[in-house]
C-alpha cells in the first residue's frame, strides 16, 4: 500500500510472485535495474533478483546481512553470459557533504517525503519492541520519539 502511495505501478508479496508478472510485463526482457530493500538480506533471496534482472542489468543491494552470512546463491553463467552486474550500497553512495543539504531542501519544499514513511513511533521505554518489530519487518519506518 505504502509503495502505491510513492509512486509504484505494481507491487507484489514476494520476488517469487513477481517473476512471473515481471516477465507478462517486460515480454521476457526482465528488468533494467532491481533494487533490493529487505530489511535482513539473506543469500538465499539473490538469486530471484538476478532472475528478474535483464540483459545487460544490475542487482542493487542496499540492504545488510548478517555479519557471518558470507554467501550468495546466483547464477555465474548469467551473469557474464547475460552481462548481468551486482553492485552494493550504502546511503545510496551519496556524498554527504554534497547531497545531504539537496536532500534537506527537496524535505523542506515537499519534494521528499520522510514523515510518510514513518509507520511507528516509540518512546525511549519502548526501545526494545521497536527493536523486535524493526527485525521481523514490521514496520517501514519505526522512530524514536522523545517524551
Amino acid at each position: 500500500e505504502k509503495a502505491m502511495e510513492f509512486g509504484a505501478t505494481h507491487t507484489y508479496a514476494s520476488m517469487a510472485e513477481a517473476i512471473p508478472h515481471l516477465m507478462e510485463l517486460s515480454w521476457g526482457e526482465m528488468a533494467d535495474r532491481v533494487i533490493m530493500t529487505p530489511g535482513v538480506l539473506h543469500g538465499d533471496m539473490m538469486g530471484e533478483a538476478m532472475t528478474m534482472v535483464g540483459k545487460g542489468g544490475t542487482c542493487v543491494v542496499t540492504a545488510i546481512s548478517p555479519m557471518d552470512e558470507t554467501s550468495a546463491d546466483i547464477n555465474l553463467f548469467q551473469l557474464a553470459m547475460w552481462n548481468k552486474e551486482v553492485k552494493g550500497t550504502i546511503f545510496g553512495s551519496l556524498n554527504p557533504r554534497a547531497d545531504i543539504p539537496k536532500l534537506l531542501d527537496m524535505y523542506r519544499v515537499g519534494d521528499l517525503k520522510l514523515d510518510e514513511l514513518i509507520t511507528k513511533r516509540y518512546t525511549l521505554d519502548e526501545i526494545n519492541e521497536g527493536y523486535r518489530a524493526m527485525r521481523e519487518g514490521e514496520n517501514i519506518r519505526g522512530v524514536i520519539v522523545n517524551g
